[in-house]
């Protein structure tokens, strides 16, 4: 059973009327013969601007439209960013900025507890308290973040090879998109010689013959040759 098949039935007799080929209505048979010639004179002059069918409805996704409303009972509800919780913050967005959750449109509309049990008078003490806690949140949430990030460093550094290289050490460097001509070509071009230790894994090169390669580069993209 889908969710129009669980629509309540009309609590009056109806029969059908055709307004035009393959267009038909139903209508109440208790309505008085002038009402119905009245509502039936309305319905066909104005039958173009009613939707038959999907493709009387240009620019409107048939699957935006089943996303976006809870035609169905088991539907997931629709994910938006700002009341998502982030993973680095473990909160939502609109929570750190207001202190309080978001409301829907949908929230708005449809009969809710919040919305049933709002008053002003609440709602202003509600915002106070909200506003005297936001700093704690967002306390929190600079915590989780901060401990995401060295989480994500962590897991990081477990697969870096260090590399340390000394001065005149000979190494190759990884090759460039320029250099490679095709898939055979060589992923490691050199040798070069190490000219300096910058610092922070950057080390500025040369080729055997004293040339200096421009800018510098970084350990990761460098590995030490053996002749």
């Amino acid at each position: 059973m889908t969710h129009f098949d669980s629509r309540p039935a009309p609590t009056e007799d109806v029969k059908e009327v055709s307004l035009a080929e393959g267009k038909t209505v139903k209508i109440g048979v208790s309505l008085a013969k002038e009402d119905e010639e009245g509502l039936l004179t309305v319905l066909k002059s104005n039958v173009s601007a009613f939707a038959w069918s999907a493709g009387d409805m240009p620019g409107i996704d048939p699957d935006f439209l089943c996303h976006r409303l809870m035609v169905d009972p088991n539907a997931k509800p629709v994910t938006q960013k700002r009341r998502n919780v982030h993973s680095s913050t473990r909160d939502t967005p609109f929570n750190l900025v207001y202190g309080t959750d978001a409301m829907i449109p949908i929230k708005i509309a449809e009969p809710s507890v919040r919305s049933i049990c709002f008053t002003e008078e609440e709602s202003e003490q509600g915002r106070r308290v909200d506003l005297d806690l936001i700093t704690e949140t967002r306390e929190k949430a600079r915590i989780n973040q901060v401990a995401a990030q060295r989480r994500a460093a962590f897991k990081y550094n477990t697969k870096v090879v260090p590399r340390d290289f000394v001065v005149g050490d000979l190494v190759l460097k990884r090759a460039q998109l320029t250099q490679l001509t095709n898939k055979l070509s060589p992923k490691w071009v050199g040798p070069y010689k190490i000219d300096d230790v910058v610092g922070k894994g950057a080390y500025p090169l040369r080729t055997l013959d004293g040339g200096a390669i421009p800018r510098t580069w970084n350990a990761a993209n460098l590995r030490f040759y053996y002749s």
